[in-house]
């Protein structure tokens, strides 16, 4: 099953060892047509997608990531794509990501995507739940109860821990 909208390299060129992957701002909602345009350009992009209540919703809204090489026609018919607003940059020269940034965020993709929202919560983390009857309200995360992403939670409710069944979508981990 694929996770994400991902394209695959075009054929190897002698300029493909100076490829790089950058971060790509697009207009609002426009990252699905943006990394098909790319793809059209044989330019490889990266949407990273998770699966939530509606069936896909990219991780970084209004961004992809793209692998091209600066010295060549690639970013001139990356940046003149329609939907593209700018590629992140520091005084007009593309800042490139670390290739193991992406591997990362594809693993975490996947793993999230195969095992449900719940994946990035480990029994015992504190999380503060971020919508629903309980919103604002911090709580332990107990187990993860279904791939959907229903969680148990403890609650402290009126002096003691109560265990409640909530989508883990509505809970956001605490860093302290």
């Amino acid at each position: 099953m694929v996770t994400d909208c991902t394209f695959t390299d075009e054929q190897a060129t002698s300029s493909s060892f100076n490829r790089q992957w950058y971060v790509m701002k697009t207009k609002p909602h426009a990252e699905r047509q943006v990394a098909q345009i790319l793809d059209s350009r044989q330019i490889t992009a990266f949407l990273p997608l998770l699966k939530r209540r509606r069936p896909f919703e990219p991780l970084f809204p209004g961004y992809l990531f793209l692998k091209i090489d600066c010295q060549t026609d690639e970013y001139l018919r990356t940046r003149s794509a329609p939907g593209v607003s700018y590629i992140l940059n520091a005084e007009g020269i593309p800042i490139p990501v670390m290739e193991g940034l992406i591997e990362e965020i594809r693993r975490r993709v996947d793993l999230e995507n195969c095992l449900g929202p719940a994946a990035r919560l480990m029994p015992g983390d504190r999380v503060m739940v971020t919508a629903g009857p309980f919103r604002d309200i911090e709580a332990i995360f107990d187990r993860a109860l279904t791939p959907r992403g229903r969680c148990l939670v403890l609650l402290r409710i009126l002096g003691r821990l109560t265990r409640v069944q909530i989508d883990a979508e509505y809970l956001a981990k605490v860093t302290v």
